[in-house]
């Protein structure tokens, strides 16, 4: 769509004598209308009047429902005929967007409806990752399975992001964590690791026995003072393993979180609205393993799968 100068009216938007049917179903009925150029313009009226039909219309959203089409009249942005067949429709949606009041998925999958806005934009696919996650509830423990498959070399390093706060306090602060990892990955100035594994003991970050959160966000312990975002590396064992165990004190509530996850990244929510009002604890393999060849990798290859198990037990 070329945009043309503004007419001398001031007129954004005209509707002209405009039908639209879905099948053989007329919906719309000779609408003629103006919207003029930098004003609000409400269209009011009850449910299945058409009001969405012709918003769609405005942006030609209508062309991906099978049989609906414009019958009748034109619809000009800027004096462009956006109802042309010739029109570039990608572009069009580019200027004229639409918000929905609530979820208004297209009649396709929901694989294609995540992708959708990607392929408007232009970014090309360059291969397919389908990923399945299966949650289950078994009394007092949520499991999650994460499962990656790939028809293209790809990175893949699934977690869960929830946030924590077992006290109901404003801050993480009276809580107490134990993260069962005798190493961690040290990060640069731009909070990414450098490569090194280093052991936690003799440092800050040592949390094999459980340590009070407000204790190690304390200038009594410089390396955490200002808070925690680092990746630990969970003690090796086969198959799903402790490995943290987060405790609120004074109401005796308690999480653990098992994984068969390499690392868990501890983030203590410094950038929180509020900071520090909750703490994720994240089973992930190691962040930058793509440019650290001597990490866990994280790539998926065809005919691989990824998974990954992750649990919170609440007690």
């Amino acid at each position: 769509m070329t945009p043309h100068p503004a007419a001398a009216d001031q007129t954004a938007v005209e509707v002209d004598s405009l039908d639209f049917c879905y099948g053989s179903k007329q919906s719309l009925f000779n609408v003629t209308m103006k919207v003029p150029r930098n004003r609000v313009t409400a269209f009011i009226g009850p449910s299945g009047c058409g009001k969405s039909t012709l918003l769609r219309c405005i942006n030609r959203m209508n062309d991906r429902i099978p049989e609906a089409r414009v019958t009748g009249g034109s619809i000009r942005i800027d004096g462009v005929d956006v109802t042309s067949p010739s029109l570039d429709t990608i572009r069009l949606r580019r200027e004229v967007g639409m918000v929905f009041q609530k979820s208004n998925p297209f009649p396709m999958s929901i694989y294609e409806n995540v992708a959708y806005g990607l392929k408007l934009a232009g970014v090309k696919n360059p291969g397919n990752l389908e990923v399945v996650a299966t949650y289950t509830v078994v009394e007092e423990t949520l499991h999650l399975r994460l499962e990656a498959y790939a028809d293209a070399a790809t990175i893949v390093n699934l977690t869960n992001h929830a946030y924590w706060n077992l006290s109901g306090k404003p801050t993480i602060d009276s809580m107490t964590l134990e993260v069962r990892a005798s190493a961690y990955t040290p990060v640069d100035a731009t909070n990414i690791p450098d490569g090194r594994i280093l052991p936690v003991e003799g440092t800050d970050f040592d949390l094999r026995k459980a340590a009070l959160l407000g204790e190690r966000n304390s200038a009594a312990h410089p390396d955490t003072a200002a808070g925690l975002d680092h990746n630990y590396v969970l003690d090796s064992e086969p198959g799903d393993k402790i490995a943290a165990i987060l405790l609120d004190p004074e109401s005796r509530h308690r999480l653990i979180v098992a994984t068969d996850a390499p690392g868990l990244q501890v983030y203590t929510g410094e950038y929180l609205p509020q900071a520090r009002q909750g703490i994720a604890l994240e089973a992930q393999g190691f962040p930058n393993a793509v440019n650290t060849p001597h990490f866990p990798s994280v790539i998926l290859r065809p005919g691989q799968s990824s998974t990954r198990s992750i649990t919170w037990t609440v007690r």
